[in-house]
């Protein structure tokens, strides 16, 4: 029925849907955004195990966002926090410190 595995419940999954399908920035509304709050604020993670978004969706918006951290995890599903937790943990640790050390966007 969908072009995708998932694992789950119809209601869910249109709850999952329904986000990405509203949301929408331009290239340009994106570099807008990216100026504004610093690349190196930014960072794109994306799993190419991801049955709700495509990893090519991850890649286009790394390229148009330039962030300072773009992280392509093999075989990673839609919600690291589930299928990476200890690695996230680590990412999250690692990022917080590099973030905290600069100074505030006004």
């Amino acid at each position: 029925m969908y072009p995708f595995r998932t694992k789950l419940p119809s209601a869910k999954l249109l709850q999952q849907l329904t986000p990405p399908g509203w949301h929408h920035k331009s290239p340009a509304q994106l570099r807008q955004l990216a100026d504004a709050v610093g690349r190196v604020r930014i960072a794109v993670i994306h799993g190419t195990g991801d049955d709700m978004i495509d990893v090519h969706h991850g890649r286009l918006l790394a390229k148009h966002l330039e962030p300072a951290v773009v992280e392509i995890i093999e075989g990673m599903g839609h919600a690291p926090i589930m299928d990476r937790v200890p690695w996230l943990h680590g990412w999250l640790e690692d990022r917080i410190a590099v973030v905290e050390k600069l100074e505030p966007v006004t």
